[in-house]
């Protein structure tokens, strides 16, 4: 038994290894007992957190989330209503930088020496750069990289405006290479529908 524990858990953890870094998680609840199919009309609440507005536009991500969320909801049939919505939406954002430091091959240098003016004088090396003698110290040949990576956490919230009760709960969560990320719009545009896979109503 515990064998066969082992293996799956290890079976697990090269799943995730072949999708890391770059692999969206997705995650939906809805609570149970709900009947969502009297949910007609929705509307926006404003989000109380703005930390991710360090990396990223408040306006601009508001925008391309109520778009692309709008999308899904009015292909299940339900419209906007800001005056009597039977629930609301309200978002979290969560936007850091991390850094991953690697290895890759080192660079090849041809030291020049200088025999010294005497004889057991010690030699002075210059190191310089076999592609060219013109040594730049402005440009990093060593072996060790650092790849700038983009996290986010995104998460949406379903609420019943008669029980201020969170119905239906969607998250995602993703890593990116700093010099890959599409952008706030291309990227809700992508992840908001496969958060939507799962909601309780269907197109």
């Amino acid at each position: 038994m515990k064998r066969t524990s082992l293996l799956l858990c290890a079976s697990m953890l090269a799943l995730v290894a072949c999708f890391s870094p770059t692999a969206n998680i997705y995650q939906s609840e809805k609570t149970p007992g709900v009947d969502f199919k009297n949910y007609k009309t929705y509307a926006w609440l404003p989000a109380k957190d703005t930390s991710f507005t360090k990396l990223a536009s408040k306006k601009t991500v508001e925008s391309a989330l109520a778009q692309s969320v709008s999308i899904q909801l009015n292909a299940r049939g339900m419209q906007f209503d800001s005056l009597t919505p039977d629930c609301l939406f309200t978002y979290s954002l969560v936007l850091t930088k991390t850094y991953q430091l690697g290895q890759e091959p080192p660079p090849v240098y041809a030291p020049n020496s200088n025999a010294g003016a005497l004889p057991g004088q010690y030699n002075m090396y210059y190191y310089v750069p076999a592609s060219t003698a013109n040594y730049n110290p402005d440009l990093y040949e060593g072996s060790m990289k650092v790849t700038t990576f983009r996290d986010g956490t995104l998460v949406i919230d379903m609420i019943d405006r008669k029980t201020n009760k969170i119905v239906w709960r969607s998250s995602a969560q993703g890593k990116v290479n700093e010099k890959d990320r599409q952008g706030v719009r291309p990227t809700i545009n992508e992840i908001v529908p496969a958060m939507f896979k799962k909601f309780p109503l269907s197109k």
